[in-house]
């Protein structure tokens, strides 16, 4: 069974707090492997909980914020990126870019988020080769910047 399907199968009847914490353990999985093959930096596994419990945070703080910057530290120089609402007549672009070397590819993921988070428009773009870290990021960047240009 893949991944997608049995996630969907195990959030079918679970509680809005409990489709959070799960979805925000994939997350904060996703990252700490993210961390591993960009960085070759390993996550002990309390971090990865530990993270579970920063991002739920971190999300509701955001959601309660009125305005703000969506870049603002939960405490004085730790650095931490909050995500907050965009504004009204803005949308929010995230990005994502892998390296799939038993593949010999590359792909980056652009996804643009309403307000509320609904969705809105995404690309993913497959590349048949396998590119350093910095370079395919540096692409994912430039691609959502085009993309949006082209979106108005």
């Amino acid at each position: 069974m893949e991944f997608p399907v049995w996630l969907i199968s195990r959030l079918a009847n679970q509680s809005k707090e409990k489709k959070a914490k799960m979805l925000t353990l994939c997350w904060s999985i996703w990252k700490a492997r993210n961390d591993l093959v960009w960085s070759n930096k390993r996550w002990q596994e309390m971090r990865i909980v530990a993270k579970v419990w920063e991002y739920l945070t971190q999300w509701e703080v955001a959601q309660n914020r009125k305005v703000g910057s969506s870049i603002q530290p939960m405490f004085p120089g730790d650095g931490a990126v909050v995500w907050a609402k965009p504004q009204l007549d803005e949308v929010k672009i995230s990005v994502d870019a892998a390296n799939f070397e038993n593949l010999g590819k590359s792909r980056i993921g652009i996804i643009a988020q309403g307000r509320e988070g609904q969705f809105l428009s995404a690309q993913t773009i497959i590349y048949l080769e396998v590119m350093k870290p910095s370079l395919v990021e540096a692409i994912v960047v430039k691609e959502a910047l085009s993309w949006a240009k082209t979106m108005n």
